[in-house]
């Protein structure tokens, strides 16, 4: 049997120094840390790229947009003051304002309302001198028309809209709403003006039942004015 060699014995049984401790320490502590690192980045990897691309979308919408993002955030549209509102009102084109009151009659188409002379658009009425004959006797049918028109506007305030945008001629309507040309009309003391057919339904009811001045004789409008000077 093969006796041990001393000095080779001794040196196994020696310690290792601190040099080599240290040395042998640093390496594993690299190695550990390699390891680490090794394993943080196969868990991040999917992270990091998904955090790459989302940035890229970012940084083109950044540059996409950037005027937007470099400017203040949008407002909302401002609302018109009151002086703005008001002046575009007073831009805007409007017709004669409507003229309301108690409406007297002058003759069979005309009213007066609020101190004006408001003529009812689309008839004409015999002047109140004018003189009709029926089948019994003559009778002055141009007051009994301007009679009738005053008990069609009755007592209470008329509302008169001035017709194609003048004060000529006007539509005028009674408290209950009625037009009060188209009920003269159709009462049979007025008639259809020329060159007008807004109350043709109207007058027709007014001949088949032979009413108001449809009883009987009278002269054409055209000679009204011309017949009610003789008188």
């Amino acid at each position: 049997m093969a006796k041990d060699d001393p000095a080779a014995t001794e040196a196994a049984a020696a310690p290792p120094s601190e040099e080599a401790v240290a040395r042998r320490r640093a390496e594993e502590q690299k190695f550990w840390e390699a390891a680490r690192g090794r394993k943080k980045k196969s868990r991040r990897g999917p992270v990091i790229v998904v955090g790459l691309v989302v940035g890229a979308g970012i940084a083109g919408g950044a540059t996409f947009y950037a005027p937007q993002l470099l400017s203040s955030p949008p407002s909302a549209p401002a609302q018109p003051t009151v002086q703005a509102a008001a002046a575009s009102a007073e831009s805007t084109p409007k017709g004669p304002p409507k003229i309301s009151g108690i409406g007297k009659a002058a003759d069979g188409a005309t009213l007066t309302v609020a101190g004006q002379t408001v003529k009812l658009h689309g008839i004409q009425a015999p002047p109140s001198g004018l003189v009709c004959r029926d089948a019994r006797t003559e009778y002055r049918c141009g007051e009994v028309a301007r009679k009738a028109l005053e008990g069609f506007a009755g007592t209470a305030p008329v509302t008169c809209t001035p017709s194609s945008g003048t004060q000529d001629t006007a539509v005028c309507r009674n408290q209950r709403g009625f037009d009060i040309a188209s009920l003269q009309v159709e009462s049979g003391w007025a008639i259809v003006a020329v060159r007008s057919s807004q109350y043709a339904a109207e007058q027709a009811i007014a001949q088949r039942k032979e009413a108001g001045l449809w009883r009987g004789a009278f002269a054409r409008p055209e000679l009204w004015i011309q017949a009610a000077a003789v008188r």
